[in-house]
């Protein structure tokens, strides 16, 4: 007797946070396996997936291996940098020497 597969034979257990990744049912049975995403990713609210991928060979009885796996998600340049006022004003006198600090200012850039 051979276990009928309804749906994917390579099932995630999902663990916290990855609803953003699933599997594509392969076109053929012995396929390659693909991860793929289901919305868009964003780096700065989670930096990297942990998942265990198993796999069912369909046999009886049934056997099945499974992979531990992390995705990294890669940042893209997709903030600016924010300043933390709108505008700064800074005095200086004018014997200041060439090379004084007239004033600092620090963007934070969330990339």
């Amino acid at each position: 007797m051979t276990a009928n597969f309804i749906g994917n034979p390579w099932p995630l257990l999902h663990a916290p946070k990855v609803e953003m990744l699933t599997t594509d049912i392969p076109v053929c049975r012995f396929g390659d396996l693909r991860l793929v995403t289901t919305s868009k990713l964003d780096r700065e609210m989670v930096d990297s997936y942990q998942l265990v991928v198993v796999a069912y060979d369909g046999g009886d009885p049934v056997k099945s291996g499974s992979l531990k796996v992390t995705v990294k998600v890669v940042d893209t340049n997709d903030n600016v940098p924010v300043f933390g006022r709108a505008a700064y004003e800074f005095t200086v006198t004018e014997d200041q020497p060439p090379g004084s600090v007239v004033g600092k200012v620090r963007p934070v850039n969330f990339n």
